[in-house]
């Protein structure tokens, strides 16, 4: 493909020369290519088991000992180590192969071209051995007919047809062959002049309509994979590798064998110039939107929506009657969806007519966000993209009055990692927060409107400085806008995490202040002022919140800010907004005074429950978050439903995700039309190039030589890249992105292992790199690790030194990070990723990747393992799979309602919903006291259980009557046993077991949705080892 940056360009170009050469066409090596280059070559296929030793049918740089020849036969590994990859799976391959598939039996014009290297004698030293490449290529025409071509003697190709008669398609594949034989003698007999350096197998036509893509299914699947299949018909692959890559042109007229692919994703355009472009800038403008008369405000927006409305006319349903008659069911329903939107983004624009307070919150949010932008060194006059401005509108229906229905349906924001999300759904919270603010706090306290929650505490605290920056501005806006009510609950924010990330008290935040080392649990989350970013002083007083201050007299927030960190300031003082990981809410459980952030003093419930990165809500966790939140549910909807809205960049079957999660109908927006890479409001770019993705093979080597050998290469030359760049500028700019490499891994003990590699072999194989191309030593000596055994302190040092540039003290060469990489992390500056190895998931892949490339088209190697059927399939259709990055996204699971699941936490769920709904529950477990209450949670999960699993309906219910008995029968005295309560109690922690002997007559209960399964304790007793399991 075609790449439109020449510096990439470049950069692509010294990596395949390095790694599988030549680096120049005539050049002598005084070592065996085999040696200089990774692989890109076939050796001559093994006659019989004697033909050769293993030892010499394998890469001369594995050096192989006797010993490891013997423990190479038995035939005994784990493939699941990346650096022990068993030696008989380290082959050279003697073929390399493309199939694909043509309308027509004419002839086919095939090239081959290959290389070769002969010893030569060294003149200057007879001893010295060299060997001197020489080119061959071979032009064939190839029919249906033909079954091998000889090139020459023991080089040939095979050719494989057959017609498939339904589709009147004929399929082919043609194989590169070599058969050379090896003369033997007694002595050692040299391979490579008989081995094929950089091989390729070149097929061309001169009808462009001759190669055909893969036939479209559009029957087999459930319906969201035939949907799938249907968006994406234009983007189907032309042709496959065999032991190589495959390729094609654009014009699809030829396809070539590729040993390092490339593929360029087309970017999305944010602002959707090719519809939007011709409404005024000031349509989308913050500032503007939130100063104008409510006539300009009106006409502005319906202005703006109906664009999407004539899109809908124009692209989708204009072009039903051209499509056939079994793709146009999904074009329908794709135009429905779309103008269920409109329709609800329309009620929203009339409210703000006739609902004065409903304008003024959206206006005064508008506010908050420019002012709240304009904080930011360098930026921009803030201006909505239309995915962002499109989305607030369709979510704010839901709040014109108290019982809209579209409280009831979860709304998903669907968009490409970095495309904005956060500051659609910031927006949304800042109108709640205002439209709390006309009436004083006495008559109508709005308590905690808004819960934002993470999966990941990383993520947590990434998202929790911006949203801080907004709430800071709205606070700032409340404060001097006559719009507000004087006595309204001023705005303030609230971070709820781990007490490894922030103290549970005051007393263990002064404490922790004291030590002027902090390891963990710093409450001091924010550093600097959201606005004038001078250094923020925290508040050490016992009688007073521990909460910053800014001490700037000039800044518009000099003074105390509401920003709360220690749990105990949380539960007192109900901020508005709190950001909390899914684990955290599971302590609602335990903890009776979390009950104030669900009511505030005049009986309000929260408005909001914002879910960051919906896709990582699947498995085991998302299953005991899905029982576990029928009890939030309960809770937050005591007096009117609560809203749900989550964002995601990586999702599939969410509709089915949505229902098990929350019990929900969903809207994912913007709803797709009649192709994937238009939806009105997200369209692709086809004039610009994304993220640059290279695939790279380990066939020939060990994996971690490979690795070593791969980052060698890709560190050099980004280094030389950047200082060839010699004049300042934008390309230098980006040159300079590509300068610390961020490595990602499987896991921590790949990622371990890795760490040693990169400061020994790696380093060996920079020197010789640079001997080799004459050019300048690079190391690699800086190197920071991202990983869940680093504490939170540590990992916000690492994200801020990232962002330091070459050059720069203490800039990094490079960061080694395992999935802890793939959200949250959000440093413009890096453009250069290594991905070792084929992630988990698909989500997981393009979730990593997006993390590079954010200021200028980024470069992701991806280093698939030759031993490895997965990575091996990914490899030889990498072209496929990245033109179609989104579409393969695995469908997530969960089962909240599944035996398991129900056996583990329904205990945790019926408990935690009684107390938090009943004030007698909340502090006696005296279940006859509030029957009432229990019978209503019963109910309501045997209801939720009913749309979501029915089939698991009669267990739940029996399960439900087993534990009424029990916790009847038992009269316990206290929740939870623990040293304290020694008495009769209801539950006990599923740990606790684990780590007893003992029998327990309490039911268990979680402590998070992580750990789910009971944890096992290994003890060393003498020469034997003892093992409890709970």
């Amino acid at each position: 493909m075609e790449i439109k940056f020449d510096i990439r360009d470049k950069f692509l170009k010294k990596i395949r020369s390095t790694i599988i050469g030549p680096l120049d066409k005539d050049e002598v090596l005084n070592v065996s290519p085999k040696t200089k280059y990774l692989y890109g070559y076939i050796s001559p296929a093994p006659k019989s088991d004697d033909d050769l030793p293993i030892s010499e049918t394998i890469s001369d740089a594995t050096k192989l000992s006797p010993s490891a020849i013997k423990k190479n036969s038995k035939n005994n590994y784990d493939d699941s180590d990346e650096f022990e990859t068993p030696l008989q799976l380290t082959y050279e391959p003697s073929s390399l192969g493309i199939s694909f598939q043509i309308r027509s039996s004419k002839k086919l014009k095939v090239t081959t071209k290959f290389a070769r290297y002969f010893e030569k004698q060294d003149e200057e030293d007879e001893k010295n051995k060299l060997w001197k490449r020489k080119d061959f290529e071979y032009l064939n025409s190839v029919s249906f007919e033909d079954k091998r071509i000889f090139l020459e003697e023991g080089i040939y190709l095979h050719v494989h047809s057959n017609f498939r008669k339904i589709e009147n398609l004929y399929l082919y594949t043609i194989t590169l062959v070599n058969d050379l034989v090896i003369r033997k003698s007694e002595d050692y007999v040299d391979k490579t002049p008989y081995i094929l350096f950089q091989p390729e197998i070149i097929v061309e036509t001169e009808n462009p309509d001759s190669f055909c893509e893969r036939p479209l299914n559009l029957n087999s699947g459930d319906y969201e994979t035939r949907m799938y299949e249907f968006l994406y018909s234009n983007s189907r692959p032309l042709c496959s590798g065999h032991g190589v890559s495959a390729q094609w042109n654009n014009e699809k007229t030829k396809i070539w064998t590729e040993y390092i692919p490339s593929y360029a994703i087309n970017p999305i355009d944010k602002s959707s110039k090719k519809y939007f472009g011709k409404i005024k800038k000031t349509n989308l403008n913050a500032e503007i939107l939130g100063t104008c008369s409510p006539e300009v405000l009106v006409e502005n927006l319906n202005e703006f929506i109906d664009i999407y409305k004539a899109w809908i006319e124009d692209v989708v349903l204009e072009k039903l009657d051209e499509l056939p008659p079994s793709s146009r069911e999904f074009a329908v329903s794709n135009s429905e969806i779309c103008k269920d939107v409109i329709k609800r983004i329309k009620s929203s624009i009339a409210a703000f007519e006739f609902n004065k307070e409903f304008r003024n919150a959206f206006q005064l949010a508008n506010l908050a966000i420019a002012e709240q932008s304009g904080w930011n060194a360098g930026s921009e006059i803030f201006s909505w993209r239309p995915f962002q401005l499109a989305f607030i509108l369709l979510v704010l229906e839901s709040f014109i009055d108290e019982n809209r229905p579209s409280k009831k349906v979860a709304d998903l924001l669907w968009f490409p990692t970095g495309g904005g999300k956060t500051e659609a759904y910031l927006c949304i919270i800042s109108f709640l927060l205002f439209k709390s603010s006309f009436k004083p706090k006495e008559i109508s306290d709005p308590g905690t409107q808004v819960f934002i929650r993470y999966t990941l505490r990383l993520l947590t605290t990434q998202q929790f400085e911006r949203a801080t920056a907004l709430v800071m501005a709205s606070e700032a806006i409340r404060k001097t806008s006559n719009l507000c009510n004087k006595n309204s609950k001023p705005f303030s924010i609230g971070l709820w995490i781990g007490k490894f990330s922030s103290p549970n008290s005051r007393k263990d935040a002064f404490k922790l202040l004291e030590n002027e080392e902090i390891q963990s649990g710093d409450p001091r989350q924010i550093l600097f002022c959201p606005c004038c970013k001078s250094k923020l002083v925290w508040n050490l007083q016992k009688d007073k919140p521990v909460a910053p201050s800014c001490i700037n007299e000039k800044c518009k927030l000099y003074g105390d800010l509401n920003i709360y960190t220690v749990d105990e300031d949380i539960y007192n003082l109900r901020p508005s907004i709190i950001l909390g990981t899914t684990d955290k809410f599971i302590q609602i459980l335990k903890l009776a005074q979390t009950n104030k952030l669900f009511f505030s003093t005049t009986g309000r419930n929260p408005e909001l429950i914002l879910q960051d990165e919906l896709h990582l809500i699947s498995g085991p966790l998302g299953s005991i978050a899905g029982l576990f939140e029928a009890a939030i549910d309960m809770i937050c909807s005591k007096k009117n439903p609560i809203k749900i809205i989550g964002s995601t960049a990586t999702i599939k079957n969410a509709g089915k995700q949505v229902l098990s999660l929350f019990d929900r109908d969903l809207v994912q927006f913007p709803p797709q039309g009649i192709s994937f890479d238009d939806s009105c409001f997200a369209v692709e770019d086809k004039n610009e190039s994304g993220r640059l993705y290279i695939g790279v093979s380990t066939m020939g080597n060990s994996p971690q030589l490979a690795l070593a050998g791969i980052v060698a290469s890709v560190f050099h030359h980004a280094q030389t890249i950047y200082k060839e760049v010699e004049e300042e500028g934008e390309l230098k700019k980006q040159a300079e992105t590509y300068t610390t490499l961020v490595s990602y891994f499987n896991s921590l003990k790949e990622l371990g292992g890795a760490n040693v590699l990169y400061r020994d072999q790696v380093i060996e194989k920079l020197k010789s790199l640079a001997k080799d191309l004459d050019e300048e030593v690079n190391s690699i000596e800086n190197i920071c690790e991202l990983t869940s055994q680093r504490s939170q302190q540590q990992i916000n040092g690492f994200l801020e030194s990232l962002k330091l540039t070459r050059g720069e003290e203490g800039a990094y060469d490079a960061c080694l990070s395992t999935n802890m990489i793939s959200v949250g992390v959000d440093v413009s500056r890096l453009g250069l990723m290594l991905i070792n190895g084929q992630t988990k998931s698909k989500s997981e892949y393009i979730q990593a990747s997006s993390r590079v490339g954010r200021r200028y088209p980024g470069i992701v190697i991806s280093v698939f393992n030759a031993s490895k059927v997965r990575d091996k399939s990914c490899y030889e259709n990498f072209t496929d799979i990245h033109q179609n990055l989104y579409k393969d996204v695995e469908v997530t699971s969960l089962t909240p309602f599944s035996p398991e699941c129900i056996k583990k936490a329904l205990p945790s769920v019926l408990v935690t919903a009684c107390r938090h709904l009943s004030d007698i529950a909340l502090q006696s477990p005296d279940l006859s006291k509030f029957q009432e209450t229990f019978e209503y949670v019963s109910s309501f999960l045997l209801k939720r259980c009913k749309r979501i699993s029915p089939e698991h309906l009669s267990f739940l219910e029996n399960k439900i009557k087993d534990f009424e008995a029990d916790w009847l029968e038992r009269k316990p005295k206290h929740y939870f046993r623990n040293i304290k309560n020694q008495g009769k109690s209801l539950l006990i922690d599923a740990e606790i077991v684990a780590s007893s002997t003992k029998n327990f007559e309490e039911a268990t209960c979680i402590s998070n949705v992580r750990n789910v399964e009971a944890e096992a304790y290994i003890r060393e007793v003498g020469n034997q080892r003892m093992r409890r399991r709970g």
